[in-house]
């Protein structure tokens, strides 16, 4: 009579894969919000009166993608959440120099 075999060993769980240098936890969170703040507070000195209208066009795609980047924020998508209050943080501050 055979010996039953041992039970197969606990795998551990994966690792979360994520690209090298890409945020997360408390630090992240605290990283992207500044720049989302930043972004909020760029925009909001950009007197879109005196904009043309090629320039309240890009005003408009600013205050999209910090909205984008708001929700992806509350999704917890650090990395992407970052990149698009960077881009509108660029848009204002250019258009805060015309």
């Amino acid at each position: 009579m055979e010996a039953p075999a041992p039970p197969p060993a606990a795998v551990p769980p994966a690792p979360q894969l994520r690209t090298p240098g890409s945020a997360s936890g408390p630090e992240a969170a605290k990283q992207v919000r500044d720049s989302l703040d930043r972004a909020h507070k760029a925009l909001n000195s950009v007197n879109f009166q005196r904009l043309t209208n090629p320039q309240k066009g890009q005003y408009n795609n600013a205050k999209l993608m910090l909205q984008l980047a708001e929700d992806q924020f509350k999704a917890s998508n650090f990395d992407l959440a970052r990149e698009n209050a960077d881009k509108a943080n660029r848009i204002a501050t250019e258009l805060q120099g015309r």
